[in-house]
């Protein structure tokens, strides 16, 4: 058993700021009243209606939820999740992920770091967390999911006042939940959270609404009337029932709705952690005096949320902290433990965890099973006879067709000409497939070198993260076996040929910017641990990189430099010696001139390799 107290939050090893960036919007459902628990998928918030004129409200009475997915699916609160998600977006990889949780879990951790963050007392709290293939499952624990109020309690308007300024939009929903993903202290989050309402029109079928920045086709092309149940081979033996139905309402119309009584002034400081953490872009403030309401506004709070990040860095950072301290703990309990705060004592206890797993067994196949394409890719040969490794094997994508790949470079390729033939199709076997992003870079950075991707790609974080999830699912061995030791010696070659004697670099450098792709790939992917020793080593490897402008072009320091930023964070001392070496001329405009460094060779000679591994 451990104990973390707040004091000691300072001790650990804390990210030099923390923003929550690369937000997305995965999925989202609603509960229904039915025979058995059942989910409409993408669902719909509630509509925001109001009378238009100040309005009575019962108080709140008769049952409510507490944690609506607990009571309804009490074998797994978060199977629901991965339903709804495996529903909207059936080729997410999960190895990208570190942390899947509900938004209530990070409310609680966010109270202990600061207790009045929200404006109130921490209470008991218990969370479950299971470590799978380097992904942390939080799940939300409560004393009664579900309660029943009596005539004579008084627990306040909250819940009437949703029916009244409100409208479903799905027959029977009892609740509507999102599921987003987002960076944050270098970590990557899937949060799913209760949404109470959006602004717009009502629902019209035939005419969806969907926000294409933040939705993937697939969402989109679902239906907006009741569909048919849906069926996936990983659902073997669950009880849950889901069912295509709705719309996908963009995050921008999204609302939280908040009633207070007049004698009470509601601040935004008070709701703001739970607005941020979920990214909802609106606030309605309904005020009351004995059940009569006034005319509530619908407010934009997005930049007063900006603020209040900016303001609380210092407990966002201890929060991030925190949160790896729990995930390493885990680790060390044999991959599960149970995280509980009691007010009394005033410290979390950590303690191994026992019983069963999180999620139903058929859902963690999901991270053994590579993802594919929703359809498969389109494969055309032109001469049966000709050997697939060599010149005149073609590959169609969408509208392109690709001459001369080599299968061996691209297993994914192979692997769909094997299903096609298998299949009964032949060697000329025809079935279509949407673009694949970065395919051209990709064919390119095989053929010419992975320094080519430094060149292609706009100087942007997200970029270079969507290139390495295409080069994880084409199959493309990106580090072929290679550690970073091997990358730092790639490194180290290219200094030894330096030419100090002239104004140019005889020596070939394509070996060291081959290896500073690879080593952004590492940061950016799963096959990085973050241990003291690791974190030790990338930083070397990276403060190599930024302090060599006559090896490294600046748009591949940058890009390095983020990168380890992004996974690791940046400790004052290291940033202090970075800053030796700016970085200038980091124009993300993608023309050749972009790609030369014009800084002068800063202390090349006689370089002393420093190390900053403690």
């Amino acid at each position: 058993m451990a104990e973390i107290s707040r004091p000691e939050l300072w001790d650990l090893d804390l990210p030099t700021t923390c923003e929550i960036t690369e937000f997305q919007q995965l999925s989202s459902y609603n509960w229904v009243e039915a025979a058995s628990p059942t989910i409409v998928v993408p669902g719909s918030p509630a509509l925001w209606a109001p009378p238009g004129r100040s309005a009575r409200v019962q108080k709140d009475s008769g049952h409510v939820y507490i944690d609506q997915n607990a009571a309804r699916n009490p074998e797994s609160s978060l199977e629901p999740l991965f339903r709804a998600l495996y529903t909207t977006r059936p080729c997410h990889d999960m190895l990208s992920t570190d942390v899947v949780t509900e938004r209530n879990n990070l409310r609680k951790l966010l109270t202990f770091v600061e207790p009045s963050i929200e404006g109130r007392t921490p209470e008991s709290f218990t969370i479950k967390v299971e470590i799978h293939k380097n992904t942390a499952l939080f799940a939300r624990v409560e004393t009664c999911s579900e309660e029943y109020i009596l005539p004579g309690e008084f627990r306040g308007f909250g819940r009437e006042f949703e029916k009244v300024y409100t409208r479903h939009q799905i027959e029977g929903s009892t609740g509507h939940h999102r599921i987003v993903s987002y960076r944050f202290g270098g970590m990557s989050f899937i949060v799913r959270h209760e949404t109470d309402g959006y602004v717009g029109g009502p629902m019209k079928p035939g005419l969806p609404s969907v926000d294409a920045d933040e939705l993937s086709d697939t969402l989109a092309s679902l239906s907006l009337s009741p569909g048919p149940v849906l069926t996936d081979p990983y659902n073997a033996g669950s009880r849950l029932v889901i069912r295509r139905e709705g719309q996908t309402v963009p995050l921008s119309s999204t609302l939280e709705i908040k009633t207070r009584t007049t004698q009470k002034h509601l601040s935004i400081q008070n709701i703001a952690a739970q607005i941020w953490l979920s990214q909802t872009p609106k606030l309605v403030r309904a005020y009351h005096r004995s059940g009569v309401f006034q005319e509530p506004s619908v407010e934009d709070v997005t930049a007063e949320i900006r603020t209040w990040q900016a303001e609380n860095q210092v407990h966002l950072r201890k929060f991030a902290a925190l949160i790896r301290k729990i995930i390493d703990l885990a680790k060390c309990y044999g991959n599960r433990a149970t995280v509980r705060y009691v007010g009394l004592g005033d410290k979390l206890i950590v303690s191994p965890l026992g019983g069963k797993k999180l999620l139903p067994e058929s859902l963690y196949l999901h991270w053994e099973t590579k993802p594919k394409p929703c359809d498969a890719l389109q494969l055309l040969v032109s001469d049966p006879g000709t050997d697939r490794h060599k010149p005149g094997f073609s590959v169609q994508v969408g509208t392109k067709t690709y001459k001369s790949v080599d299968l061996e470079e691209i297993p994914y390729f192979e692997a769909s000409m094997k299903r096609s033939q298998g299949s009964g199709g032949g060697s000329r076997a025809v079935s279509k497939h949407d673009d694949i992003r970065f395919l051209d870079e990709v064919l390119l950075g095989l053929s010419r070198g992975f320094r080519q991707f430094f060149r292609l790609l706009p100087t942007r974080l997200s970029e270079y993260r969507d290139l390495c999830s295409t080069l994880k699912f084409l199959g493309v061995n990106v580090l072929q076996g290679r550690t970073m030791r091997h990358m730092m010696d790639d490194f180290r070659g290219a200094k030894d040929d330096l030419d100090y004697d002239g104004d140019g670099i005889t020596g070939d450098k394509s070996p060291a910017r081959d290896s500073a792709f690879r080593l952004l790939y590492m940061f950016l992917s799963d096959g990085l641990v973050s241990t003291v020793q690791d974190k030790g080593m990338a930083y070397n490897a990276t403060f190599f990189v930024v302090s060599h402008p006559r090896i490294f072009r600046c748009r591949t320091r940058k890009m390095v430099l983020e990168a380890f930023s992004d996974r690791f964070g940046i400790s004052y001392k290291q940033q202090k010696n970075l800053d030796k070496w700016p970085i200038r001329n980091t124009s993300g405009s993608g023309s050749s001139s972009d790609d030369r460094t014009t800084e002068d060779d800063k202390g090349a000679r006689g370089y002393y390799y420093y190390s900053d591994s403690n």
